[in-house]
C-alpha cells in the first residue's frame, strides 16, 4: 500500500512539473547571428539526466553551429554544421548556455527547432525514488505502469509531429509562394499576348492602301 500511495504521489509531482519540461522552441535565426537559450539547474540536477535535441527545419544546407557552456564558461558540449542532433547530458547546478550560431552564413537565415527534455525513468518506482524496484507488481501497479509508457509514447509523438508540422508549414508556404510568383508571371503573359493581338489585329483593318489609275491623252 505504501508504494502505491508513493507512486500516486509521483504521478501528482509529475502533473505539477508538466509545464517546466520539455521545453520547446521553434525559432528563426538570422544570418551572420548566434542566439542563445539561459536555463538554470537546480541542486538535484545532477541526479538526473537531460536530453537535448535540435533540428534545422529550413535555410541554406540546413546546417547550424551547437554549444552548451557551463556556469565556468567552459563549453561541455560542442557540434558545428549539423542538421540534427540528440545527446543526453548531465548538469551541475548553475545556469547553463545553450547557442546557435549562424555566423558561417551570410545570406540565408535558419529556423530550428530545439528542445530540452528530462531522461524520464524506466519505471514509476524509479521516478518516485525507490530504492528496490518490484518485480512482482498487482493490478493497480501494472496499470500505473502501462499509463506511464502510453504517456511517454504520447509525448514523444507529438514533439515528432511538431517538428514534422513545422516542416509541412515551411514547405507549403514555400509552395504556396512559388505558385502566386508563377501565376503573377503567366497573368502578365496573357495581358501581354492579348494587347498584342488587338494591335496585330487592328493593324490588319486599318491599313488603307490607295489605288491610283492610269489617265488616258484626251483626243483635241
Amino acid at each position: 500500500m505504501n508504494f502505491n500511495l508513493l507512486i500516486l504521489l509521483s504521478l501528482l509531482g509529475a502533473a505539477t512539473a508538466f509545464d517546466k519540461y520539455p521545453k520547446e522552441f521553434v525559432f528563426e535565426l538570422p544570418d551572420n547571428e548566434e542566439f542563445c537559450f539561459y536555463e538554470e539547474f537546480a541542486q538535484d540536477a545532477a541526479k538526473e539526466a537531460f536530453n537535448t535535441v535540435f533540428r534545422v527545419i529550413r535555410g541554406g544546407n540546413n546546417d547550424v553551429d551547437f554549444a552548451i557552456t557551463a556556469p565556468d564558461n567552459q563549453k561541455v558540449y560542442e557540434k558545428q554544421k549539423q542538421h540534427f542532433d540528440e545527446h543526453e547530458h548531465t548538469f551541475r547546478p548553475g545556469t547553463y548556455s545553450f547557442c546557435f550560431g549562424n555566423k558561417f552564413s551570410t545570406i540565408t537565415h535558419k529556423q530550428i527547432y530545439f528542445a530540452l527534455n528530462r531522461k524520464r525513468p524506466e519505471s514509476l518506482a524509479e521516478e518516485a525514488g525507490a530504492t528496490n524496484v518490484p518485480t512482482a507488481m498487482s493490478l493497480l501497479q501494472t496499470k500505473m505502469e502501462a499509463i506511464h509508457e502510453y504517456l511517454v509514447t504520447v509525448e514523444t509523438v507529438q514533439s515528432i509531429y511538431k517538428v514534422r508540422e513545422a516542416e509541412g508549414r515551411e514547405i507549403s508556404e514555400d509552395l504556396n509562394e512559388r505558385v502566386m510568383v508563377f501565376s503573377a508571371i503567366l497573368a502578365m503573359a496573357v495581358v501581354v499576348c492579348g494587347f498584342g493581338q488587338v494591335v496585330v489585329l487592328r493593324t490588319f483593318f486599318s491599313d488603307k492602301k490607295s489605288v491610283s489609275y492610269p489617265r488616258y491623252p484626251t483626243k483635241a
